[in-house]
């Protein structure tokens, strides 16, 4: 834990803050596979929108050890969250506080935008969707929990009095996700790992194919 992190607390940090070394390994694994969609789209510029902390954001500078420099931007609607990335990210990112349904950035501003556990809190999570496609010159990486299996697994540990309620209003399978992006994007592909599912999509066809991007390819089992 960071020296400046005493005293600060929300869900978010502590979902970031694991003592399991299941829960940890459960973490790498999915950090793993978004950074290889991520590394993919080769960006020189990414945002994630839903910063929070800036837990992701640490794991986003790791393209640097892929060969990549992106100029880094974060955002979240919490500004004490985005002071607390403030105080203790390395590099110092930009970081604004905002709200994903009006993004205050020009079209195609960033190669790529990434947004990780926020659409399933949403009460419109396709305007949002909207806006980071709008501001995305090149492609659009999202995760969401994987359902059924996070919804089951959550009731669970709720019933156990191990864990709580997410708060999550919007649950996708694997084909509702896929359908979701591709209303919005082109070329998309999905993969899950663990109990997170994500996805990538390409604004326009001529960046997909210039990347090498497939038509879809779903490496999900369920």
């Amino acid at each position: 834990m960071h020296a400046d992190a005493a005293g600060y607390d929300s869900e978010n940090f502590r979902k970031y803050q694991p003592t399991n070394p299941l829960y940890r390994k459960h973490l790498a694994l999915f950090h793993e596979s978004l950074l290889d969609m991520a590394d993919r789209v080769e960006p020189e510029s990414v945002l994630e929108v839903g910063c929070g902390e800036g837990f992701l954001l640490r794991i986003l500078q790791g393209l640097d050890s892929r060969g990549l420099s992106p100029e880094i931007t974060g955002l979240d609607v919490r500004p004490e969250a985005v002071a607390f990335a403030d105080r203790t990210l390395l590099g110092r990112p930009n970081l604004l506080a905002g709200s994903c349904y009006a993004l205050p950035f020009p079209d195609d501003a960033f190669d790529l935008v990434v947004c990780s556990q926020v659409l399933e809190h949403l009460s419109d999570p396709e305007r949002a969707l909207g806006e980071l496609r709008r501001v995305a010159r090149r492609a659009v990486l999202v995760s969401v929990p994987r359902e059924p299996v996070f919804r089951t697994l959550a009731a669970l540990l709720t019933m156990l009095r191990i864990g709580g309620t997410p708060g999550h209003v919007n649950f996708w399978g694997r084909k509702d996700f896929h359908a979701m992006l591709a209303r919005q994007l082109t070329a998309v592909e999905t993969a899950t790992s663990t109990v997170y599912r994500l996805g990538v999509g390409w604004v326009r066809e001529a960046t997909a194919r210039e990347a090498g991007a497939t038509a879809r390819m779903d490496r999900s089992a369920a």
